[in-house]
């Protein structure tokens, strides 16, 4: 197909007050894959539609935003333009569709209205002023996510960016998810059967195993975004010459793939309906404190990657660096060491009175438990022999310190400069 000839499947355009709404469409974009039987009876379509370009993700250290923006638009296939009053109003959302429009391919532009009314004017206002200057023969009518919901929404952009007919592909996409709910309401109906048949009381190996596991694999996940975002920060203080390619390598170990938090969070719920204690160690589960660690990891997904982009603004703006680095990258070392705390005060409360029998005696379960604690060894290095009571009350302070030093981040004056030279 001809987008095979772009670096970029699309050009996501936005305001940076919808930067949340942008990163979730590149994110679901980039993460679906087209069933195989519409493959089959559509064999020149793609199987996946990335890379999905979104300026933050893919901007260079060394590239002027200006030069590196107009290079990515000509090497898009598509501009999908997020629509509310914010883009409406923003210069350089104007000059991405300008572009777009200039180079003749006004046909790939996809409005996505998100907020706001088209050709209201004033503040209701929803579309920039280079789509309100188009002629009425090229009006463009967009995709309203307020009239046709967020799910549509997404599918009536895939249809639009691959040609495909949308009320057939719609229709088409809704008929497999009952498909699959269907198959999934069987095998579940099936599980729980067999479950009150052959699980006696208290508490189901197989949950309490699955609940350990996602547990862990939460608690390693955020120990490995605090180490890779401590390393860059310890970089950017001790050998800032090296800190493009610290940047670089820290970019590359940033991992999209969210955890199924959700599905783990209600496996630990169902497991404290069907007992009081945890099979190997007899004790119960402490409800609150394992459903904080198990959203962790994605709770701080998003603000660490705002202070990664906050630290290479630092290190590559003459008068940041000058006036900020200091004070900035101290704050950040300080909130960090924090934020280990927590993991292992967590950790503390809910995994160590349950680490024994098979987490302990060096079966295949504990011996892969142990080689992935390993893979976070400086979050380790925070851990306390610490009884959970005493942790649970460590964990209130921490909580109070996190809140005071990211206050003191916000307020230190570098998020303000580094919105207004960097965002739309």
């Amino acid at each position: 197909m001809e987008q095979e000839t772009f670096k970029y499947f699309a050009f996501i355009s936005y305001s940076h007050q919808d930067q949340k709404i942008a990163r979730k469409l590149q994110k679901r974009l980039q993460n679906y894959h087209l069933p195989s039987a519409l493959q089959q009876s559509h064999p020149d379509l793609p199987k996946n539609l990335k890379p999905i370009f979104i300026d933050e993700a893919y901007l260079l250290p060394d590239e002027t935003l200006k030069n590196a923006i107009q290079k990515n638009l000509e090497q898009s296939n598509y501009l999908l333009l997020i629509c509310s009053p914010n883009s409406a109003k923003s210069p350089y959302v104007n000059d991405e569709v300008k572009f777009f429009i200039e180079s003749g391919r006004l046909n790939r532009i996809i409005p996505i209205i998100v907020g706001g009314v088209p050709h209201s004017g004033g503040a209701t206002e929803c579309f920039p002023q280079a789509i309100l200057d188009l002629p009425r023969d090229d009006e463009l009518l967009g995709i309203d996510v307020q009239k046709f919901g967020e799910n549509d929404s997404f599918l009536r952009v895939i249809a639009a960016m691959l040609k495909l007919d949308i009320t057939y592909f719609i229709s088409w996409e809704k008929r497999q998810q009952r498909k699959k709910a269907s198959v999934y309401t069987s095998v579940l109906v099936a599980l729980l059967t067999l479950a009150v048949i052959l699980v006696p009381p208290p508490y189901s190996k197989v949950f309490a195993e699955n609940v350990m596991d996602n547990i862990l694999g939460a608690y390693v996940r955020a120990g490995h975004q605090y180490e890779n975002l401590y390393a860059l920060t310890e970089c950017a203080v001790n050998h800032p010459e090296n800190f493009s390619q610290a940047l670089q390598l820290y970019k590359n170990q940033i991992s999209f793939e969210g955890m199924t938090n959700k599905n783990s969070v209600n496996y630990l719920r169902e497991m404290i309906k069907t007992g009081k204690v945890m099979p190997w160690s007899r004790k119960p589960m402490r409800q609150n404190e394992c459903e904080e660690l198990l959203t962790l990891a994605d709770s701080r997904e998003n603000e660490y990657s705002t202070f990664a982009s906050v630290l290479e603004f630092v290190m590559t703006d003459d008068f940041a660096r000058r006036y900020y680095a200091s004070q900035y990258t101290g704050l950040l070392h300080d909130l960090l060491k924090t934020d280990a705390d927590i993991s292992s005060a967590l950790y503390q409360i809910v995994c160590a009175p349950h680490v024994t029998g098979k987490y302990s005696d060096g079966s295949a379960t504990a011996k892969r438990f142990e080689s992935l604690l390993e893979t976070v060894p400086k979050q380790n290095e925070h851990l306390k022999a610490d009884e959970a009571d005493k942790a649970r009350e460590k964990l209130t302070a921490l909580k109070g310190a996190r809140k005071k030093f990211s206050a003191d981040l916000n307020s230190c004056g570098v998020f303000e400069r580094y919105s207004k030279k960097n965002f739309h």
